[in-house]
């Protein structure tokens, strides 16, 4: 079995054609190792550094010299066109937001098949139809699917317009060592890593531990009373409610700080607070936003921006969201992390308030997290027009938990 670990350089081989193809579509190229075989049928082995994309025409190296050319297969598309540029660029905008691998064409844009995109890319004034072709969508400027970038000077790179004005390199870069490979991009991972885990941390000193948002009253009501039933509770908040408006909310506040547009920043605060539909509701997200302010004015080296001070009150996802835009945290990762900060508070207020055993409470947990994913892409993809925080039984459990008698959390 042939096996290949770098890619093949124009100053190393030359002109030299290559031996073999290798012919995968998208997802398959995603992988950054694996065995394929190829148009030959000969078998090839190759093993990149996580995040590597196989792009086509990229030439791979084999341990014995031989070069492989690699080719994007055709496969299942939806092909987006427009009346006019502007309408295309739009298009690709909004497409990019969802974090979608898009291919860029003088007078289209092409992505895998996803009927809501579609159906929304048809709202925008576009047409939509589904082609066969290869797929070689644009790779990430720093990130790993650009393998191109960020070789040593002096390997000839020579930046030529091509057809349409875009800019092309004559040539593909060559090996680098295994353990270098990467490491900048390794290392600005970790970084936002670590910050989206102090964010996401219970020992964020916001308050959220001192609310049940409902449960409690529902706990005393018999509507929770073990972990089925609190599984079942939560779980249905955090796809009918929380999913299906807190979440794409929080995502386009991300998306406003860190495009620096203040005036959509404080349109989705206002209609965050005034989504709350009990007063219990509306102060916690308000408490909290005001403590995860003061918190970013405390840490060092953290820049707050004037606009989050002129803001009259901070609920709480305007305040998470400048977080996450400032320290640079991918958007689904912020997502995913402030549901399960959300998921974590819920499962602890029912261990104290039903009560539940820890190991109950961390099978609520794997379950939630389970549905997480699936959440955040949702979030990620739908339309302002389509959010809703219809859930009346939180609303109601909001509202009783007010003047609930006795009570563990605050109202």
């Amino acid at each position: 079995m042939l096996f290949a670990e770098s890619f093949a350089s124009s100053l190393a081989t030359g002109e030299t054609p290559a031996s073999d193809r290798l012919v995968l579509p998208y997802d398959a190229r995603r992988k950054s190792r694996q065995r394929v075989l190829l148009a030959s049928g000969e078998e090839l082995g190759y093993v990149f550094p996580a995040g590597t994309v196989l792009r086509h025409g990229d030439r791979l190296l084999t341990g014995n010299g031989r070069v492989i050319e690699v080719e994007a297969a055709p496969e299942a598309l939806l092909e987006v066109r427009a009346l006019d540029a502007f309408q295309l660029i739009r298009a690709a905008y909004h497409l990019g937001n969802r974090h979608v691998p898009v291919q860029l064409g003088e007078e289209f844009l092409r992505f895998q098949p996803d009927h809501v995109l579609a159906e929304m890319l048809v709202g925008l004034g576009c047409d939509v139809s589904e082609v066969e072709a290869p797929f070689d969508p644009e790779g990430g400027a720093y990130g790993a699917a650009a393998h191109a970038h960020g070789e040593a000077a002096g390997r000839g790179h020579d930046y030529r317009p091509t057809k349409g004005g875009r800019q092309r390199r004559s040539a593909r870069p060559g090996p680098r060592p295994a353990s270098l490979a990467g490491e900048d991009s390794r290392v600005q991972m970790s970084l936002a890593l670590s910050r989206l885990l102090q964010l996401a941390s219970p020992a964020l000193p916001v308050g959220a531990y001192t609310y049940s948002q409902g449960l409690e009253w529902a706990v005393e009501a018999g509507l929770v009373r073990d972990q089925a039933t609190a599984a079942q509770w939560i779980g249905g908040l955090l796809e009918e409610g929380v999913g299906r408006f807190e979440a794409p909310l929080a995502a386009c506040l991300q998306r406003a700080w860190a495009a620096g547009d203040i005036g959509e920043v404080e349109r989705l605060n206002a209609e965050f607070l005034a989504s709350r539909e009990s007063s219990e509701l509306r102060a916690e997200t308000v408490q909290m936003g005001y403590s995860l302010r003061r918190l970013l004015h405390d840490l060092d080296d953290f820049p707050v921006p004037p606009a989050l001070d002129a803001l009259p009150e901070v609920a709480f996802p305007t305040g998470w969201a400048l977080a996450a835009a400032v320290w640079e945290i991918p958007l689904a990762d912020s997502l995913a992390a402030y549901l399960w900060s959300w998921c974590e508070n819920q499962v602890m207020a029912a261990l104290k308030a039903v009560p539940l055993g820890q190991t109950a409470g961390q099978r609520v947990l794997l379950a939630l997290g389970g549905q997480i994913p699936a959440v955040v892409q949702q979030a990620l993809a739908l339309p302002e027009a389509a959010w809703s925080n219809f859930a009346p039984g939180l609303a109601l459990a909001s509202s009783r938990h007010e003047t609930q008698y006795s009570r563990l959390f605050r109202s």
